[in-house]
């Protein structure tokens, strides 16, 4: 790459960076591309977290259940 484009590349990257640093832009990229973007994740991984869940509870449940029949088994 020729020196005239990496300089033209550097300017170009610092304006933008300049740019993506006002308050107010920092404010639209957030309102405009981050909340979304967390809003449909969530969306989209709520019932995969919702089965993880109970999942396990249900494993959690059947541990302290088999743990409980131990304990009377041996001291029967």
């Amino acid at each position: 790459m020729s020196k005239s484009k990496k300089r033209f590349l550097s300017q170009l990257l610092s304006k933008i960076i300049k740019e993506f640093n006002e308050e107010e832009n920092m404010n639209e990229i957030h309102k405009n591309v981050i909340e979304p973007v967390v809003k449909k994740c969530i969306r989209e991984l709520y019932p995969y977290m919702i089965c993880g869940i109970v999942t396990i509870s249900v494993l959690f449940l059947l541990i302290i259940s088999i743990l409980v029949l131990n304990i009377k088994i041996c001291y029967k």
